[in-house]
């Protein structure tokens, strides 16, 4: 080896008519102590032809980064010497500095200044953690065919960490027997080393290795380790692993850490279809690192992972001591792709005291559960709650074939630690992942990396269609309030540019947002004739610091079914201690009726979590399975069906113990509500009506008025009358009342509402005396009307005739929606808007008026729309704040 200093320096030739040379070119490369320079280096092997990238890893004597300038030429010779350069970019991997030179002019005797040499300095610079040099020597062990023709990798384990996958290059004459391959790589810093993992990928036709020792230097301490292991990596020979785990011996270690073998136990479920033919990986996670993924190949058993059976597997890796937690999954390859997998129990071989069992009890499939092939497993079975989930969403760009059919796969480097390589295997939104101009959206469950430093993204290239166009990915993080954006517009394709299939980004975003907490929601369905539910169920948490959204529940999997428990992860807003939730389906379906039997809520203990208002009683419980958990439960035992019962498919639940008695100090309400549709010619509707009522403490949710005293509702001149059982919500503020324009028929001119609580023994009016009609007066099918002490007549509007008192309570907002410009971009269905206060919101408010367009949401519109919108906080003071 040349000693020195390593650099990646690329070249990208411009895209002009005969941008190209077959000049030398040469470099200088000058330190920022201007009297240190590389020397003229000259850049053998590169094509420079139009619009491509020549990379070339060189070594410079000193340490020069960051450059202060570079001089750049070539000597004029050959048939095609002129040449446009786009721009040179630098990395020193020992500073983490790479630097761009942008160039984007002729070096050429006949072009504009006719110069073929150029000085060029800095035009950006991006910064990352630097890597340390080291020399390797892979000693071959001299027995017949020891050598091998497959690439080899490595990733050394230190006191700081451990290095990415690193392969080491096959080229013609390395990995002979007996003979000494040498190679010069960069990694992170790792501290002082302890073991190092290495593998090759059985490729090509004498695959199998019989591997001597490793030897490696680290360049800038100039401290050597060895790696010792005397064993075949071969699928035909020995224990037929192609993974071997080595520990390191050197000067300033006093004793190796010992090879152990662990012994896994895995239980595939005995569920129907259970079983899958995809090939399984598994990686151990202890105190010392990590095993990486190991293909669980060789079992106890002809047929592996079979419904109902236990498969053991021997891995052999260095010492982790104590075992933390497990990640395992599959290719999702063959027909029978989909696995429930019960449990992991590891034990070793050496030390029978070490036995740790990680339950499961889930499906890796894509067409069950959440849809994912890969699960991280802890010890205390309860991943849910202490995975960080990470939405991954990769913009594909909109160039011609832009899509890839390749594999693509995603690594995330965190401050507190980096994720294993993910294969992007099931996109949420799209079937066909990674088309052109097509958003994908991932969701990974990992542990918390910290704040995100890097991405690594690539793909395997294979297939015809493999070259890629990459836009842009957006990493969110909810339970951190973290969004990061990496911008990528560039190919990663061995036919374009620089040929690089694989790239590592930094962001080049980062935005704040609103932190969400994890929720682990556990629904258990009835045991009774008919009691599951194929239509859409949601939840809505209410707590003493504000609400939720609805969320819908659901998976892949037929949830819902009877006697079945369902288990769902949710990320939302913290709500501190939950006072009540409201659940509820759609009625949709052929079998839309559903008896709950209970609904139980978990979630992690926190400062806010543990507030409640003054005087009110704890509604929840410590989890005896874990201190640091809270459970809510909600015992219902009742039909959520139009047909049965009390015929309510929305519930209103407070929190109760497990037998089902409450412990909460509020209680349910049947409120009584009169909707008085006036008398005018046509003034009645055959649309679905929904109403929500907001009081002091919170609000109902969105209720249909469905069963009316009168056979035909919301006639001309008549009062229908229903009942909503809801939590007492204190003193009435407002409601919010629409329909959905549905039928032919759908105008509608509302007189009144009066609403009767009778916990108070008290009536609240709410006078509308308007049209709720898309063709009539203000246009607007919704209405928010604040409540009144007495009855009053009102020949005008609502809004206009506001007491004093009421309008400091209230804001008018003005709302601007534009609508993109391109084909396809409009829209006929109803759009609505929900404004947030510190403390409350307005509601689902459709916007019906446009004072611009009569047609709503056209592409290319600017559609205002005037709405006077409710008190969102509860004090006058606070209005002003919001």
């Amino acid at each position: 080896f040349v000693l020195g200093i390593p650099y990646i320096i690329s070249i990208t030739t411009g895209d002009k008519r005969n941008a190209g040379t077959n000049a030398r070119v040469y470099l200088t490369m000058y330190g920022e102590n201007k009297n240190i320079s590389s020397g003229k280096i000259f850049l053998s092997g590169g094509k420079f032809e139009r619009n491509k990238t020549d990379i070339f890893p060189i070594d410079a004597s000193d340490e020069l980064s960051p450059l202060a300038y570079i001089d750049i030429g070539h000597d004029n010779s050959g048939v095609s010497s002129g040449w446009f350069l786009d721009k040179v970019v630098i990395d020193c991997p020992s500073t983490g500095i790479k630097q761009t030179f942008i160039c984007d002019k002729w070096l050429a005797t006949d072009e504009d200044d006719k110069k073929i040499e150029r000085t060029l300095h800095e035009s950006k610079r991006e910064i990352r953690q630097p890597n340390v040099p080291w020399y390797v020597w892979v000693y071959t062990s001299d027995i017949r065919g020891a050598g091998t023709d497959s690439h080899v990798s490595i990733v050394l384990y230190g006191s700081k960490g451990k290095t990415d996958d690193i392969i080491l290059m096959n080229k013609s004459d390395s990995f002979e027997a007996g003979k000494c391959s040498e190679f010069k790589i960069n990694g992170t810093d790792v501290g002082k080393p302890y073991k190092l993992r290495v593998r090759h990928d059985n490729k090509h036709s004498f695959a199998s290795w019989h591997l001597d020792r490793i030897e490696m230097e680290n360049m800038n301490i100039k401290k050597r380790y060895v790696f010792r292991c005397g064993k075949w990596l071969s699928r035909k020979e020995g224990d037929k692993q192609i993974v071997r785990e080595l520990p390191a011996e050197g000067h300033d270690i006093d004793r190796s850490l010992p090879v152990v073998h662990y012994l896994v136990d895995v239980h595939t479920g005995k569920k129907r279809g259970a079983g899958t033919d995809a090939n399984v990986f598994l990686n151990i996670f202890g105190d010392l690192g990590d095993t990486g993924e190991r293909p669980l190949e060789y079992s106890s058993n002809i047929n592996k992972f079979e419904s109902g059976q236990v498969d053991t597997f021997t891995i052999e890796a260095v010492t982790l001591n104590k075992i933390k937690k497990l990640r395992v999954g599959h290719d999702g390859q063959g027909a029978g792709a989909g696995w429930f997998l019960e449990k992991i129990v590891v034990r070793e071989q050496e030390n029978k005291e070490i036995n740790a069992t990680f339950l499961c009890n889930r499906w890796l499939a894509s067409d069950e559960d959440d849809g994912q092939l890969v699960r991280e497993l802890t010890l205390d079975a309860k991943p849910n709650l202490y995975q960080t989930s990470y939405h991954v969403s990769i913009k594909t760009g909109d160039k011609t074939q832009a899509g890839t059919d390749a594999d693509v796969y995603l690594k995330i480097f965190g401050t507190k630690g980096d994720s294993d390589v993910v294969q992007l295997k099931n996109s949420e939104t799209n079937k066909n992942k990674f088309e052109r101009n097509k958003i994908d959206k991932f969701i990974l469950e990992l542990s918390d990396l910290g704040k995100i430093r890097a991405i690594k993204i690539g793909h395997n290239g294979k297939g015809v269609g493999s070259g890629w166009f990459l836009d842009y990915v957006e990493i969110d993080v909810p339970t951190r309030g973290e969004l990061y954006r990496f911008e990528c517009h560039r190919w990663l394709d061995k036919n374009e540019g620089d040929g690089l299939i694989e790239l590592e980004l930094q962001p080049s975003e980062e935005k704040q947002k609103s932190r969400s907490i994890p929720y682990e929601i556990t629904v258990f369905t009835g045991d009774k004739q008919g009691a599951g539910t194929d239509a859409s169920v949601f939840i809505q948490i209410y707590g003493v610091n504000g609400k939720t959204d609805e969320i819908k529940l659901g998976n892949k999997s037929d949830t819902f079914e009877r006697k079945k428990v369902d288990q769902f992860k949710l990320e939302a807003s913290d709500v501190g201690q939950i006072e009540k939730i409201r659940i509820g389906h759609d009625s949709k379906g052929f079998q839309s009726g559903w008896f709950l039997e209970k609904v139980c809520i978990r979630r992690t203990l926190s400062q806010t979590s543990d507030k409640r208002k003054k005087g009110s009683v704890r509604t929840s419980k410590i989890s005896l399975s874990d201190p640091n958990v809270e459970e809510y439960w909600f015992v219902v035992n009742q039909w959520f069906d139009n047909s049965k019962g009390d015929r309510q498919t929305i519930r209103e639940l407070l929190p109760t113990d497990e037998t089902g008695d409450t412990v909460s100090d509020r209680n349910e309400v049947e409120y009584t509500v009169h909707v008085f549709t006036g008398d005018k010619t046509g003034a009645g509707t055959d649309a679905n009506v929904f109403l929500t009522i907001y009081g002091t403490q919170d609000d109902s949710g969105e209720r249909q008025l469905q069963r009316s005293n009168n056979i035909n509702k919301f006639e001309k001149k008549q009062e229908d009358i229903f009942s909503i059982k809801a939590v007492h919500l204190g003193e009435l503020i407002k409601i919010i009342i629409r329909h959905d324009n549905s039928g032919a028929g759908a105008a509608w001119y509302l007189d009144k509402v009066e609403i009767d609580d009778p916990q108070d023994d008290k009536t609240y009016y709410f006078i509308c005396n308007n049209w709720l009609d898309k063709t009539k007066g203000d246009r607007l099918i919704s209405r928010e009307i604040f409540s009144e002490e007495r009855p009053a007549v009102r020949k005008d509007s609502y809004s206009s005739t506001l007491s004093f008192d009421r309008k400091k309570f209230t804001a008018t907002y003005k709302v601007n929606v534009i609508v993109w410009n391109p084909i396809g971009n409009g829209t006929n269905t109803n759009v609505y808007i929900v404004i947030f206060g510190k403390e409350i919101d307005i509601g689902k408010m459709l916007l019906t008026i446009s004072k611009n367009h009569h047609e709503l949401f056209k592409r290319g519109a600017h559609n205002t729309s005037l709405r006077l919108t409710s008190k969102i906080s509860r004090n006058q003071e606070k209005l002003s704040e919001q």
